[in-house]
């Protein structure tokens, strides 16, 4: 699917020890894809022309325009985990940004999602007495340690220009953010091992990806 942005974010207790060892935590995140590089005083970072992997002494990650990174840039986090050691957690999370293309115009797609997906009325805000401009819709889920966080709604090509490559960008379409994490008391005990943090990252963009496609097939279905 086009338009999309994937990116992974771990938050851990911060390591005093990333300091003495950012060269060797570049070379690890490095890859003939991943060929140019930055070391700044608190963080490092490997970068091309639709993605990047970071690291700092609170966080690694990274983010990439396409799919087909996704699995590389986990390994290249994964060689640079080795270096770093046991990370214990405070936040993890994979994030899919995605927009599909429509001919509609974006009053019609903010009727849509205001009679169909959320049956809102704007009467009801008299206080206000204006008119219903944009709109965007909100979900939480929980599945035993992961939370689901799901928004959705119409966006301009101005507005996804500050999210999305300029590139190729619809003039209007349907715009949904899913967040999966996992914070604060929701960690297992061994959650600061390497192999569970990787094992998350996949997991998760593997479900986020169905999870994205079903709801677009619910948007497509209410219309």
């Amino acid at each position: 699917m086009k338009n999309q942005k994937f990116v992974t974010e771990i938050r851990f207790i911060p390591k005093p020890l990333f300091l003495d060892i950012r060269g060797q935590i570049t070379t690890a995140m490095a890859s003939e894809k991943f060929d140019q590089w930055k070391i700044d005083a608190d963080r490092t970072e490997v970068f091309t022309d639709d993605g990047l992997i970071f690291a700092s002494y609170k966080n690694i990650g990274f983010i990439t325009l396409r799919d087909q990174n996704i699995e590389l840039c986990i390994e290249r986090m994964d060689e640079a985990i080795k270096i770093m050691g046991d990370l214990p957690p405070l936040r993890w999370g994979v994030r899919i940004y995605t927009i599909i293309p429509t001919q509609k115009k974006f009053t019609t797609l903010v009727s849509e999602y205001k009679k169909k997906l959320l049956n809102f009325n704007p009467k009801n805000f008299s206080k206000i007495n204006g008119n219903l401009e944009d709109i965007g819709i909100s979900y939480i889920f929980k599945n035993d340690k992961n939370k689901y966080h799901i928004i959705t709604g119409p966006m301009d090509k101005k507005q996804a220009s500050q999210i999305f490559a300029p590139n190729d960008l619809p003039n209007t379409g349907i715009f949904i953010d899913l967040d999966i994490y996992r914070e604060s008391d929701d960690f297992y005990k061994d959650d600061f091992r390497r192999a569970r943090i990787t094992s998350f990252i996949r997991d998760s963009f593997t479900k986020g990806k169905e999870i994205v496609e079903e709801l677009k097939n619910n948007i497509d279905d209410k219309k």
